[in-house]
């Protein structure tokens, strides 16, 4: 009995090594390229601009402060140098005008 514990303990430590040794793969994992998630992003884009009655659109020259605001948090996460694909999405930004909701969400491509 004592060695199937030693067995046991030993399977359990090199799954805990090989896992520590495998985080940053499993940090990066992406199931798809990111051509196929500008497409998604941008076809999730379309249903939202072209749908005004359920998403109705905060118009940016008339919230100039609040889109610059936004835009400077998502700028200063893009600065950050942590993120992945940060020159190939678009990170572009778009308010929702429904004060009933307090959401905020990218798809895939960084539209926000």
């Amino acid at each position: 009995m004592k060695v199937f514990f030693q067995i046991a303990a030993g399977i359990l430590l090199s799954s805990l090594i090989s896992c520590n040794a495998l985080k940053d793969t499993w940090n990066n994992l992406n199931l798809f390229p990111p051509g196929q998630d500008i497409a998604l992003g941008e076809q999730v884009k379309q249903e939202i601009e072209t749908n005004p009655a359920e998403f109705p659109m905060l118009e940016r020259d008339k919230n100039v402060a609040i889109y610059k605001y936004v835009e400077k948090i998502r700028d200063q996460i893009l600065g950050t140098g942590k993120i992945q694909y940060r020159d190939t999405f678009a990170w572009e930004l778009k308010i929702i005008d429904n004060d009933s909701v307090l959401n905020a969400f990218v798809t895939p491509g960084g539209y926000i």
